[in-house]
């Protein structure tokens, strides 16, 4: 879980994501076991009229000035990527961090590469 004396980087666990997604064996149930954008678990309320309600499927994760946001979503092209978002440092509530993760998610699920990156 999410730690304050954690070292691990943003790029470290799109690049975890990336293999469990490619291996038969782990990923229909890994997948399955991360909440959907605007549906379940810690996502539920995040996210709903969005493009990326029910094409996001992420963990959270949540420390005193640290908020994560690392899973998978369908790009506007039916493309998975997987992404992390972590931000720390910050004052005050979760709430602005997590709006951040929410445009960040949503971008990345109306993005398109046949379009040259453009929306």
């Amino acid at each position: 879980g999410l730690s304050r004396y954690n070292l691990v980087t943003a790029e470290l666990l799109v690049n975890l994501l990336v293999f469990v997604y490619n291996d038969f064996e782990l990923m229909p149930d890994y997948v399955a076991s991360l909440p959907i954008a605007g549906v379940d678990g810690t996502l539920k309320n995040r996210m709903k009229g969005m493009r990326a309600e029910k094409a996001l499927r992420a963990k959270t994760g949540t420390l005193s000035g640290v908020s994560a946001l690392a899973g998978y979503t369908v790009t506007a092209d039916g493309e998975v990527l997987a992404f992390s978002i972590l931000i720390s440092h910050y004052a005050g509530p979760a709430a602005p961090a997590r709006r951040i993760q929410d445009t960040i998610g949503n971008y990345l699920t109306r993005w398109s590469r046949s379009s040259g990156g453009k929306e």
